[in-house]
């Protein structure tokens, strides 16, 4: 029973460095999700951060090219320097005949850089809009790397409990089998203790037994011939050589004892 409970207590201490070894393991790649989510929360902030100054900027940038265009369109149309719209096919209105008429200013010009300045705010706008995507792309992605994170994070916990749990199951098994063993040794220390102490007598009987036989035997043999003999018997018959003792040896030595 004490060999079995250490050969038990030695597979269990392996299953159990085992058990350790899993749960380091696990801890470990808890740690580095952990520090996974860390670092993607501080680029994503980081991120955010400047998309929002991005789009600062890009709106001010924006908001005053309009301004500007707003501006030099207003000046332009209140000092007649704007070109009307012509209906498709027909041409421009000739120029003035004569230098007598008033200067109209570089009208094609103005509509230029209107029409520039509408380009710029255009190309602005798409940039925001881009800008704006790719933000609530990232953010979603984040969004989805974090719980699905947190879903390995809180599965690993769950099974780093469990194997703590088996741990300590089996701890307890090998603390009892200690004990268990412990109590077997204290009473295998019981029975060699009655062994010892009966030895001497152990001895006494092993030494004398072979005499002890031999002088049963001859008694044995001394009350059949007395018992042959008060029943009138005799005894003539030749010596047995496959006997120690011949006929007569037991009543011989019988008177012998008397």
């Amino acid at each position: 029973g004490m060999d079995e409970l250490t050969e038990s207590n030695n597979k269990l201490s392996a299953q159990i460095e085992e058990i350790k070894a899993e749960i380091v393991e696990k801890n470990a790649a808890i740690a580095a999700t952990e520090k996974s989510v860390a670092d993607a929360t501080t680029n994503r902030e980081r991120e955010n951060t400047d998309y929002k100054a991005s789009e600062r900027d890009d709106k001010l940038a924006k908001d005053t090219v309009k301004s500007a265009k707003d501006v030099l369109s207003s000046f332009y149309k209140d000092n007649g320097l704007m070109l009307l719209q012509q209906p498709a096919g027909e041409a421009p209105p000739p120029p003035p005949a004569t230098f007598d008429a008033p200067y109209g200013g570089q009208t094609d010009t103005a509509t230029s850089i209107l029409a520039i300045l509408d380009m710029i705010i255009d190309d602005v706008t798409k940039d925001m809009e881009k800008a704006k995507a790719e933000e609530e792309k990232a953010a979603a992605d984040f969004e989805i790397f974090k719980t699905e994170s947190e879903a390995s994070i809180q599965s690993l916990t769950e099974e780093v409990t469990a194997l703590e749990g088996v741990q300590g199951e089996k701890e307890s098994k090998v603390t009892q089998n200690v004990e268990s063993r412990a109590t077997m040794h204290e009473e295998l220390n019981a029975v060699m203790k009655l062994i010892a102490d009966a030895k001497p007598g152990c001895d006494f009987f092993t030494i004398n037994y072979p005499s002890r036989v031999k002088n049963r035997h001859i008694e044995i043999d001394g009350l059949g011939k007395a018992k042959t003999i008060l029943s009138g018997g005799s005894f003539n018959a030749a010596p047995d050589p496959n006997r120690e003792m011949n006929v007569g040896d037991a009543f011989l030595a019988r008177r012998h004892v008397q």
